[in-house]
């Protein structure tokens, strides 16, 4: 198990030439992803876990994990847009309906991200929590968080896209 930065590296490095005589083994792509869950690159980790969900045997669990991955991110339309593909290749109504459910959820962390910079752009600074986005009239009440224990506010990594709304 790789302990430092450099290690995980080159346990993916190593992972990748072991895919290459197997391609078709979801191990690979799994074990790679993991690595990049480790050091949070959470992007990558989400491609190779697609990648995994799609070769025979994987778990089933793989196929839902590039959306919980990409929340990680600051890329919530990428969840969006993964998130309506994987609706589309379902034919499971119990299944279809959790996924609506999931893709409501991050319309609404999308949506209050969206708000956070409208509410920026009418006062020059960012709210300090989602309060601020009712007290200003943006929004008449914070939507449910229906995966985890409310939204809120990370602090912004990019000055110019601002705060990023994530669940707790």
């Amino acid at each position: 198990t790789p302990s430092t930065y450099e290690d995980t590296l080159k346990a993916i490095a190593f992972i990748e030439e072991a895919e290459k005589l197997r391609p078709d083994e979801w191990r690979f792509p799994y074990w790679i992803g993991y690595n990049y869950i480790e050091i949070e690159k959470y992007e990558k980790a989400a491609k190779y876990y697609e990648k995994a969900s799609k070769l025979p045997g994987a778990l089933p669990f793989l196929r839902y994990s590039p959306i919980k991955l990409l929340t990680m991110t600051d890329e919530l339309e990428a969840a969006i847009i993964h998130t309506k593909g994987l609706l589309e290749s379902i034919d499971d109504k119990e299944t279809q309906e959790w996924i609506l459910i999931k893709l409501q959820w991050l319309h609404h962390m999308y949506s209050l991200e969206q708000l956070s910079r409208t509410y920026f752009d009418q006062t020059g600074q960012y709210p300090a929590d989602l309060d601020d986005l009712s007290q200003a009239g943006l929004i008449s009440e914070i939507p449910t968080d229906d995966f985890g224990n409310g939204f809120y506010l990370v602090h912004p990594t990019d000055p110019v896209k601002g705060y990023m709304v994530r669940s707790r």
